[in-house]
């Protein structure tokens, strides 16, 4: 199925992108020519389009070959710095006589890059989505998923479409909500592209010294190349030497390769990589929700848009509907694999929304934090990257259609006995008793604990499971309004706690009034 082409204009035009006087159709898909980029004398953008082709069919065999380009609006500095250098602007008209400068510059390197990857097309939010149509964007985010999942490959732009970066440089593509989804929805076939220059086999020989980083880059051309984001994260620590050894001298000279592209945020870091490299449906989710709470974007409605694929959920796009209400209709509808439960610890919790953690305050583009005795704390102080929940055994029982009812749970729960001040117990039905005396007392709070599951320490190294975690509890106590809350703190109890213990039903958040009760399910 051939596309239709919609939109052509050329390097020596000097004209805008613009949707305006061409004819086009809201929600197919729109995909770039790879060759007239690439033409030496006069680079050409044509845009065509491709009507009645429905790429959220998993039967569609007729997707042409494209490349997706996974980039941040906002331009790193070393990616504005080099864009104007090369001052070859394209400005994309957005509507209101607003406009967002790009460079021909990183067009071409995107094409480079493509063509090298065996594409014929590739894809580009900027151009390929009509800007200045709610239409289009409503229709286009809706399947955004099925256009990352066709495409033949993800190409990462770290610092910006307006140019290739060195990866030693900082860029804002790990911080942004939907390059999540990008990175991820077909981890074995992205690449990050960046300023190398090739090395010169000629003349030297080159040495490689690891502990655990991998080292493969892919040239494209001289300056350019690509490597597949995995090995890219893995070099971002220390333990990557490489050394120029010249033939003809035997003198050494140490290469330094420093990936800085991803930033220093461990917590961003690991829940990208569990996503990644998860190898159970538990790790990548309690990842990709954890990233929730860790991103950001232009519109707050976004964060949950973003990654609402990767949850297996589709939610119609709806720019008037609150994050809080996403939010909420997003934890309902996977209750199944609750791992909205496994965010973080201490993390602040509000009682409208049941056992889900109160949303960070929402700063558009800027870290999310939240508000700690009239304090700015960033998120990531409170989002867990040490453990998950491998198997759970609560059981959320809550109407997926239901908001701020609070969540029925059906669960495992023991009564808190306090001795003193210092010494606080639980007894299972067994009649034996568990002292949370080597907690701090203060992590132990409320006057319950409930049993959220298998707890598993989360290897950083090679994202497995390496030691032995346990059952996980949380606290939950009434507050003076008759309300049933969560407390912040979790523990681990030892197993035999959680074996055959009887289960109960109760209602955390929501109305005054809700009682421990047997269960009846």
């Amino acid at each position: 199925m051939p596309g239709y082409p919609i939109q052509l204009i050329k390097e020596r035009d000097n004209k805008d992108w613009s949707y305006a006087s061409i004819h086009w159709e809201p929600g197919w898909l729109r995909l770039i020519t790879v060759s007239d980029l690439l033409k030496e004398d006069n680079p050409t953008l044509i845009l065509s389009e491709w009507r009645g082709l429905d790429i959220t069919n998993p039967g569609q065999s007729h997707v042409p070959k494209y490349a997706t380009i996974s980039h941040s609006w906002a331009a790193s500095d070393e990616v504005q710095r080099l864009s104007e250098i090369a001052d070859r602007p394209l400005r994309i008209d957005l509507g209101n006589n607003k406009y967002h400068t790009i460079s021909w510059e990183g067009l071409v390197q995107a094409a480079k890059a493509a063509r090298h990857l065996g594409c014929v097309f590739f894809w580009l939010d900027l151009t390929c989505v009509h800007q200045d149509s709610s239409d289009d964007k409503k229709l286009q985010i809706q399947h955004m998923g099925h256009v990352y999942q066709k495409s033949a490959a993800v190409i990462v732009m770290p610092g910006g479409v307006a140019s290739a970066q060195a990866a030693g440089y900082s860029a804002p593509w790990i911080t942004r909500a939907w390059t999540l989804q990008e990175a991820t929805l077909s981890p074995s076939n992205v690449h990050v592209l960046i300023k190398e220059p090739r090395q010169d086999t000629t003349n030297y020989d080159f040495e490689f010294t690891t502990t655990g980083p991998i080292y493969q880059i892919d040239q494209v051309d001289d300056e350019l190349a690509l490597s597949k984001l995995q090995n890219l994260l893995s070099c971002r620590r220390r333990g990557l030497q490489i050394t120029k050894v010249n033939k003809s001298t035997k003198e050494k000279t140490r290469v330094p390769f420093i990936v800085r592209c991803f930033g220093t945020d461990e917590s961003l870091i690991t829940s990208l990589e569990g996503v990644l490299r998860g190898r159970t449906d538990e790790m990548k989710r309690s990842a990709a929700w954890r990233s929730i709470y860790l991103r950001t974007s232009t519109k707050p409605q976004d964060m949950v848009f973003s990654v609402m694929h990767l949850l297996g959920v589709t939610i119609k796009v709806d720019y008037n509907r609150t994050r809080e209400d996403l939010i909420l209709e997003l934890a309902r509808r996977t209750r199944a694999l609750p791992s909205w439960l496994d965010i973080g610890e201490d993390i602040p919790f509000d009682a409208k929304f049941g056992l889900v953690p109160a949303l960070p305050i929402f700063h558009p583009n800027d870290t999310p934090s939240y508000d700690i005795d009239s304090e700015l704390v960033p998120a990531n102080r409170y989002t867990e990257s040490g453990t998950y929940i491998e198997e759970y055994d609560i059981k959320i029982q809550t109407s997926p259609t239901s908001t701020f009812d609070g969540d029925l749970i059906c669960a495992k729960i023991f009564p808190i006995t306090f001795q003193n001040a210092s010494r606080a117990s639980i007894t299972s039905d067994s009649g034996e008793k568990f002292s949370f005396g080597d907690v701090d007392q203060k992590a132990v709070t409320g006057s319950h604990v409930v049993v959220l599951g298998e707890a598993q320490v989360y290897g950083l190294a090679h994202l497995g499971l390496f030691q032995y975690g346990g059952p996980q509890v949380i606290f939950v106590g009434r507050s003076e309004r008759g309300i049933w809350e969560r407390h912040g703190k979790r523990a681990i109890i030892p197993k035999e706690f959680v074996d055959n213990p009887r289960r109960w039903h109760l209602t955390i958040g929501g109305k005054p009034g809700s009682d421990i009760k047997p269960c009846d399910c």
